[in-house]
């Protein structure tokens, strides 16, 4: 495997120099909580074991509440070096544990079905409260507590039948009638309504006719069989005591009646006390004709504070046990009357919601930008709608669970600053309970709790060294007063458990170096602005901002409020941006026009340098979705700006566009481009909706493909990446087979014609082949893969390997060395015969020998260079030039003429 290796160089990357990788032993460890019976197992994983560690834990009521069906639980987590586990023992509760007004917390809504089962969430959070592991408990609930609104319909339910009964005037102390009771709570949850404050409101009806004429009395009793009131006279029913309602009616007042009419007991219509009423039960509505006079009605407030309901009728606790009612009779003579078909029409009518207590809030460390959990518990059951909010001090709770059951929970992101009180203050939205009756709440809570400072993490020379959510939000927090400050992960951190983040940055925006050194910040979920529209980790990266190294992997950014710049990294970028990795979902909703709105993958606009940069498919199906008009939406950046540099950089996602119409500029690399784009990828995928690398493009483009998915896994795309760099200094490796798409790691891809692999190329030499005048050779090299044919030339270079002589010409060596990259070619040598020619003999002074008689000569001579001989004799040709006499000699002159060119010719 090769290591990568960065070649470019960047100033501002300058005042990060002095960060080290090697500091694993700093990194917080990775937590995680599994279950085992009753226990909650937090485990801790990664370098950070080597340490001491220490976390916090809690156990935080939904729609169950700690302290009645699981234990309160929180504390102090203390890991030793190198421990790896912890257990917390957590007990649960059912229903069979408890009596009276607990019991009340087990009930459920039969009509919401998440609301049997009671849930609970465990949670370890970091020294600021910021969660770092969390699991959702649920405590099965009895299907046999569940509460149906038809619970409070009125019921009938018979007391004396058709039958008869005849009444004289022995007073109250007649037999008693009892109400069953029992008939009414069939199928009916008594102990809920009993335990929920809930009230029984009835009428009695009873037909009446008179045997004599006289007064006629009726007292309605609640847990009484055997005391009555007395002092019954002249339509006075006597005082009251122990009886609930007592009323003195009579039938036709003056004379019999002998004919049955309706009545109904309380008369609704008529007030405490009320004095006579003639003709009081005259109602159209009943058909009856002119029916009774009304004497006198009491209510027991005495007994009751409540004891009539609004409407009028008698109201008892919904816990009394036994209901009865006593008939009596008055007059100067005989004054029997007849009743029948009596009935008590009940009905339960819950009590309107209150809370039992005070709001029980999450246990500490609570520090800004931490979570804030607060439960109300309800004296029964409500149901929410509105989606209704807790307004706090330390910030807005939104509702989370509960709904359906007497336990409602509400969690938020605290935003107040350190040492701010906690005052709960009200709710907004709509509570009501199971018979629509409205929550209204009761006052301002005002608690001991104050909002934690929050530790500053360890630095590292002038780099803060960020290992937890809780270290984020303070880097986050503190940039504020600080844009420079510079940050480093020291560990991967999970946002999974911690919400509400917002754009870091402000409208300075980010000058500091912030250097993920290869980790991840996962689940990072932002779903607001900052004031200037833009989105994302970073609102804005200034001009000296340096983000590198970053995994951002299963984000969530979104925004619903156009005109906004929105990117996984920032909105808005004018310094540098390199090796970063985004997955996820980066997402604009509502259907608005966005009228000049810029969505990317890593940033929504771009005018400064994104380098090395990749948009990929995550947990998310789409990670880009848009649903605005008007809009720039781009693979890497929504807008590129004159100023902006993309390199080296690629998208390989799917992108939604919900409005396919054509004011939406996309392009898989870039929506709108005016700066310079090369070295970038963008998928070509029908599943999305780009028709390009760009949607418009008036600015500087090189080698900026859009192929389709095969490119990728195939390595075209990380050889077009790295611009064909095959050297170690490329920025995208990718191990062919093995990774799908290009990595910052991993091994080279090189090309082969159209082949990609991670082998360099094996060359042949088909032929080699040299000028006539051999000054120039060439080589013709093709590579086993794919055929790619390279032709090599070099100039020779000549010597002369043997050496002429006098008589023989000599012989030239020409040497051809291939080029740098020699594709596998060796040097060659031609021999170039006759070159240079015989050097010819160098002739010394030549010799001559004459015969006596002159008639030949012989010329001999010696060559100065090699001492070769050569002899030469010819015959003379003579003339006599003078006779002889007797005494005097004759002369002759006699010439020898040589052919050799080293003699001369001599007389």
């Amino acid at each position: 495997m090769k290591p990568i290796s960065i070649r470019w160089t960047l100033a501002t990357l300058a005042a990060a120099a002095a960060i080290s990788f090697a500091h694993n032993a700093l990194a917080a460890s990775t937590f995680s909580i599994a279950r085992s019976g009753n226990n909650f197992v937090v485990s801790r994983s990664g370098p950070g074991t080597n340490a001491a560690e220490t976390v916090y834990y809690r156990a935080v009521s939904r729609s169950a509440l700690a302290g009645m069906h699981f234990d309160n639980a929180d504390g102090r987590l203390s890991f030793a070096a190198r421990e790896l586990s912890k257990t917390i023992p957590v007990a649960e509760r059912s229903a069979s544990q408890f009596s009276g007004l607990n019991k009340l917390f087990f009930y459920y809504h039969s009509g919401v079905a998440a609301a049997k089962d009671r849930t609970y969430r465990f949670e370890v959070v970091d020294d600021g409260g910021f969660p770092v592991a969390a699991m959702n408990r649920t405590i099965t609930g009895d299907s046999s507590m569940s509460v149906a609104p038809a619970a409070f319909n009125e019921k009938s339910v018979s007391v004396i039948g058709s039958d008869e009964v005849t009444v004289t005037d022995k007073g109250y102390a007649q037999a008693y009638h009892a109400i069953p009771l029992d008939t009414y709570f069939s199928g009916l949850p008594r102990e809920y309504l009993s335990l929920s404050g809930a009230r029984l409101n009835m009428v009695i009806d009873m037909e009446v006719l008179e045997n004599y004429d006289g007064y006629q009395y009726i007292q309605i009793l609640a847990n009484q069989t055997n005391h009555w009131d007395t002092g019954a006279k002249n339509g006075n029913p006597g005082t009251i005591g122990y009886s609930r309602y007592m009323a003195g009616f009579s039938h036709l007042h003056g004379q019999k009646l002998y004919q049955y009419k309706k009545y109904t007991f309380p008369l609704v219509s008529a007030g405490h006390n009320c004095g006579k009423i003639t003709n009081a039960w005259d109602d159209a509505a009943h058909n009856y004709n002119t029916v009774g006079v009304l004497w006198q009605q009491y209510f027991n407030f005495n007994a009751d504070q409540q004891a009539r309901a609004d409407d009028g009728r008698l109201s008892v606790p919904a816990s009394v046990s036994t209901l009865g009612i006593r008939l009596n009779a008055s007059g100067s003579n005989r004054d029997d009357w007849e009743a029948r078909n009596v009935t008590a029409k009940i009905q339960a009518a819950a009590a309107t919601p209150t809370l039992l207590g005070d709001p029980l809030i999450s246990a500490a460390p609570s520090c800004k930008g931490s979570t804030l959990t607060v439960s109300l518990a309800f004296s029964e059951i409500v149901v929410v709608s509105d989606t209704p909010t807790l307004r706090t001090t330390w910030g807005d709770l939104a509702y989370v669970a509960g709904s359906g059951s007497n336990v409602l929970t509400f969690s938020g992101t605290i935003t107040a600053n350190a040492n701010t009180t906690l005052e709960i203050g009200g709710l907004t939205g709509t509570v009501k309970g199971l018979t629509g009756t409205t929550f209204t709440w009761p006052r301002t809570y005002t608690t001991s709790r104050r909002v934690d400072a929050m530790s500053e993490p360890p630095r590292e020379g002038n780099v803060y060294l960020l290992s937890s959510p809780m270290h984020l939000r303070w880097f986050a927090d503190n940039l504020s007063a600080n844009a420079a400050l510079s940050a480093a992960l020291a560990s991967d951190i999970d946002l999974a458990n911690a919400d509400g983040f917002s754009p870091m940055g402000g409208n300075v925006g980010f000058n500091g170096v912030f250097d993920g050194r290869g980790h991840s910040i996962s689940k990072l979920a932002i779903s607001s602005s900052d004031s200037s529209g833009r989105t994302g980790f970073f609102g804005l990266v200034g001009a000296q901002g340096v983000v590198t190294n970053l995994v951002l992997s299963d984000v969530s950014v979104s925004s619903s409020s156009p005109t906004v710049r929105i990117g996984a990294v920032c909105g808005q970028n004018l310094g540098t941006i390199a090796r970063c990795s985004v997955s996820g979902s980066v997402s604009t909703s509502g259907n608005s026009n966005g009228n000049g709105s810029a969505l990317g993958g890593i940033c929504g606009e771009n005018g400064g340098t994104v380098r090395a940069c990749r948009a990929v498919s995550g947990s998310s199906q789409y990670l880009l979705n848009n649903r605005w008009s008007n809009t720039s939406v781009g693979g890497v950046a929504g807008v590129n700006t004159a100023a902006g540099r993309l390199e080296s950089c690629y998208f390989h996602a799917r992108y939604a566009d919900y409005n396919h119409d054509s004011s939406i500029t996309r392009g898989a690399v870039c929506g709108a481009n005016a700066g310079t784009v090369r070295d970038c990828v963008g998928l070509h995928d029908n599943n999305n909706w780009f028709n390009g690398c760009f949607g418009s493009n008036t600015g500087t483009t090189n080698n900026v493909p859009f192929p389709l998915d095969e490119a990728f896994s195939g390595g075209e795309a990380c050889y077009a990446l790295n611009g064909g760099v095959t050297d170690g200094s490329q920025t995208w490796y990718q191990t062919i087979g093995e990774d799908a798409i290009p990595q910052l790691s991993g091994e080279t891809v090189y090309r082969h014609g159209s082949v990609y692999n991670n082998t360099n190329h094996i060359w042949s030499v088909a032929e080699f082949a040299h000028s006539a005048d051999f000054s120039n050779g060439v080589w013709s090299v093709a590579c086993i893969f794919g055929g790619e044919t390279v032709t090599l030339s070099a100039t020779g270079t000549c010597a002369v390997t043997t050496q002429p002589t006098c008589t023989n010409a000599g012989e030239t060596t020409w040497t051809y060395l291939p080029p740098a990259n020699d594709y596998g070619a060796t040097a060659t040598n031609a021999v170039q015969l006759g070159v240079p020619a015989a050097l010819g003999h160098v002739w010394g002074e030549a010799s001559y020998f004459w015969a006596a008689d002159g008639s030949t000569a012989t010329a001999s001579n010696f060559c100065t260079v090699c001492g070769a001989a050569l002899v030469e004799t010819v015959e003379a040709v003579c003339v006599v030039t003078r006779e002889p006499t007797q005494t005097v000699p004759g002369e002759k002159s006699c010439t020898a003429t040589f052919t050799a060119p080293c003699f001369t010719e001599q007389t």
